[in-house]
């Protein structure tokens, strides 16, 4: 299972006041970052050139818009790893410093221009949305199970990068079935007819990513700061 992609976007504003500032990564720097989102944003996701062989999930709004969000994180990375230096990706993924620069371009921002900025220049470009508006329902349903932590640290105790059964670890783990239709729990596999995207991931799954995403934040301490930063961003998109 590979690491969630969206901490680089949920964790700037916790350290945007005490970093904002040209701090980028060693190897990362924020005209690199605006090349990766503009190569993401640009992906024609359309039902044309989508093509998901289950119709019911192509059918599903809630379902497409976060697969198709997926598919533009997934484009991001894909991008940082063809184009930038070894281990682009990891730096998106775990290095704030070049993101706030990103957003402090226009000079030390207010928090609210700190917000506005990642905004209409991630989140939007990206078709984010609907993945922000969805994470405060698996926080809840993560926070509301009894032993959850522990339930947590089993799971990761199978290995570094353990499987997630197409999310149904969580659920056999005792965490509620928030996607209630099978296609929330198949392998995450689509191809774009442009040839620009390929994508499979055999043991992930959009159920599986979302709980994964808390999973990964509270076992790196940063659960806390990504809720209250995606809570913002939420209060921002008036979601």
């Amino acid at each position: 299972m590979k690491k969630t992609t969206l901490p680089f976007l949920a964790l700037f504003l916790a350290a945007a006041l005490a970093l904002c500032g040209p701090q980028p990564a060693e190897s990362l720097t924020p005209d690199d970052l605006n090349g990766y989102l503009e190569a993401a944003s640009s992906l024609k996701l359309s039902d044309d050139n989508l093509k998901l062989a289950n119709e019911a999930a192509a059918q599903d709004a809630r379902f497409m818009g976060l697969f198709r969000a997926k598919l533009r994180i997934a484009r991001l990375l894909q991008t940082a790893d063809s184009s930038g230096p070894e281990g682009e990706s990891y730096a998106l993924r775990t290095q704030v410093g070049p993101l706030v620069a990103f957003l402090c371009r226009d000079g030390f921002p207010t928090p609210d221009k700190l917000v506005e900025n990642a905004v209409e220049r991630i989140v939007k470009p990206l078709e984010l949305q609907p993945v922000l508006k969805e994470l405060p329902r698996y926080y809840e349903a993560v926070v509301g199970t009894a032993d959850w932590q522990k339930k947590f640290q089993k799971i990761l105790h199978r290995g570094g990068y353990p499987s997630l059964d197409g999310g149904t670890i969580f659920h056999l783990a005792g965490f509620p079935e928030i996607g209630d239709k099978p296609y929330y729990t198949a392998a995450m596999d689509a191809e774009l007819q442009d040839g620009s995207l390929f994508l499979y991931e055999g043991d992930a799954s959009v159920e599986g990513w979302l709980y994964s995403f808390w999973m990964r934040r509270w076992d790196d301490g940063t659960m806390d700061a990504a809720k209250l930063a995606i809570d913002w961003l939420n209060k921002a998109l008036g979601q």
